[in-house]
């Protein structure tokens, strides 16, 4: 069947027009069947608009094209390069489009990755993909750009060198950070959402989030701390996210006068760490007489957590202090504490 020619060559846009009510309508039916469970629902609506809306630039396009006298087309513009850049930037509005879905819908997303994987990789994947789309999006803008204005490739060779050169003068922080940022991504010495320390910058904190120039952490006390990444590559690290079990400490006194009670309360204190059963019985438990201070015994106890977080190991060190307190004053012995005679010389 032959489509009537109508004026102006009109038949060429009302067949784009129809092609992009037809993909509205397929995607609009996938939406309610295939994926109509959240959040792939959401993820094929948000592209709706950006997928039917180059399908009529293009088509647009093309009967506008078509309409200009030869001899008024510019030399530079052809049709075959004006839709490669419509298409490569209708894919791009597409993933940013899927980026703002994905950004709003984070935590259902995040539940549809499978089960057996810990909370920290999936919030590592979660943190690539979105940095994915970032990067995609902005490559294949790129891409159109450099496409539509006939860019050679011996430009581009050349923009390389004139690259390399700024990197020679200059530049070397931001490579370093870019390509440490990278190595992070790579090796994954931390995620978003562990504990870390850099113990020579004084710095700890949540990791809230890794980009390619810079590490943003969270300190206790709330405050953000922004981080280059190029210390990553230069110093050491402590991820104390990774620790198995927490080592609690407790350092306490006698007098002089309870020496002989020390082994009784070394045997009760060691028989109540038994039976915590926040106290990981796998490691090392000991209390013992440290040393001999100058108007004290000095004693230790150790113990290490059965959580590797933070907040329970302080909480079993609550419970341990009060626990020393109660063992010392049930056998008859006490704690020392700061004393000072004051000696009057007589008047002359």
């Amino acid at each position: 069947m032959l489509i009537p020619e109508l004026p102006w060559r009109l038949e060429r846009l009302l067949l784009g027009v129809l092609i992009a009510a037809s993909v509205w309508a397929v995607l609009q039916i996938l939406s309610r069947t295939v994926f109509r469970r959240q959040p792939w629902r959401s993820l094929v609506l948000s592209s709706c608009l950006s997928v039917c809306s180059t399908v009529l630039a293009i088509a647009l396009t093309t009967w506008l094209f078509q309409l200009i006298p030869t001899r008024a087309k510019l030399s530079i513009l052809e049709l075959e390069s004006l839709r490669s850049f419509l298409l490569t930037c209708g894919a791009a509005w597409t993933i940013r489009r899927w980026k703002g879905c994905f950004l709003g819908q984070r935590a259902q997303f995040t539940e549809r990755l499978p089960s057996s994987l810990a909370s920290r990789e999936k919030l590592f994947l979660v943190d690539v993909l979105e940095k994915l789309l970032s990067t995609t999006s902005f490559v294949l803008l790129l891409l159109a750009a450099l496409g539509i204005l006939g860019v050679p490739v011996t430009v581009l060779a050349t923009a390389g060198g004139l690259g390399a050169a700024a990197v020679a003068f200059g530049a070397q922080s931001v490579v370093s950070n870019s390509l440490t940022g990278f190595s992070l991504y790579i090796n994954r010495p931390f995620v978003v959402g562990d504990f870390i320390e850099i113990p020579s910058e004084k710095l700890s904190g949540f990791v809230e989030k890794i980009s390619w120039y810079y590490t943003q952490l969270r300190t206790y006390d709330r405050q953000p701390v922004f981080i280059p990444n190029s210390i990553f590559g230069s110093q050491s690290v402590v991820n104390m996210s990774k620790i198995d079990n927490r080592r609690v400490t407790i350092n306490f006194s006698l007098t002089y006068n309870d020496r002989n009670k020390i082994p009784a309360i070394r045997e009760e204190l060691m028989h109540q760490l038994e039976r915590n059963e926040h106290v990981d019985q796998q490691h090392e438990r000991f209390v013992i007489l440290q040393s001999y201070g100058e108007s004290s015994l000095d004693c230790q106890l150790v113990c290490c957590s059965t959580s590797n977080d933070y907040l329970d190991a302080l909480e079993l060190q609550h419970t341990l202090l009060l626990l020393v307190g109660d063992v010392v004053e049930s056998l008859g012995a006490s704690m020392p504490f700061p004393t000072r005679t004051v000696i009057q010389a007589d008047r002359l």
